[in-house]
């Protein structure tokens, strides 16, 4: 590993303190950027070839990351958390669910499934990166999608149940007024932003 880097975006805990603890490279946003802000950050500033990210909210063994890295360093662009079995038997999809399965069937990419950037674990290589953008990371969608029409590898590579491990925040993962979530509104809007640029890209078939 050449550099791990803690892209610290509006916490309000000791996730700063206990990095710089650790060692690692530390950037720090007093103020939230934005969910996924930190991703396109952080590949801003890595170093390395092969670029995996994780969430500051829950720990994953090395042993489960493993996977992800020994794809990309065998030909994967992009490698993807493998989802599908974890939902096949949950009917009906929830919205989100839906929306990961959508994408990627307007993609014609039917075998990823819910594979989704969404998602992490997931790593990228270098080589892609460069090609669509750190900026793309900002909306996992449109990374994932922008991948794909480049013509690179997408794989799902290995489970990591991460349902269960996902920190409950009331103010966004719990409904108002009978509106949805505003994580599920949020995730909702990368997709609808992923589907858009396609279709600027493809054409309303996509790729049909």
């Amino acid at each position: 590993m050449q550099s791990l880097t803690v892209v610290v975006n509006g916490a309000t805990d000791h996730t700063e303190e206990i990095a710089k603890k650790c060692g690692v490279t530390v950037i720090t946003y007093q103020e939230a950027l934005g969910n996924d802000t930190g991703r396109a950050i952080g590949a801003y500033f890595a170093k390395g070839d092969i670029l995996l990210f994780i969430d500051g909210d829950f720990l994953i063994s090395r042993t489960d990351l493993l996977p992800f890295v020994n794809s990309v360093q065998n030909s994967v662009d992009l490698a993807l958390n493998k989802l599908e079995h974890y939902y096949m038997y949950r009917f009906p999809y929830s919205i989100v669910t839906a929306c990961k399965y959508a994408v990627n069937l307007a993609c014609n990419r039917k075998d990823l499934g819910m594979g989704s950037t969404i998602a992490v674990p997931h790593a990228f290589s270098r080589n892609c990166i460069n090609k669509i953008g750190f900026d793309a990371l900002t909306s996992p969608v449109l990374s994932q999608v922008r991948t794909i029409i480049e013509g690179f590898k997408v794989k799902n590579v290995h489970l990591v149940g991460i349902d269960t491990m996902n920190r409950v925040r009331p103010e966004k993962h719990f409904s108002k007024n009978g509106e949805l979530p505003l994580s599920t509104q949020q995730i909702i809007g990368d997709h609808i932003e992923g589907i858009s640029y396609l279709i600027n890209q493809k054409g309303k078939r996509g790729f049909f």
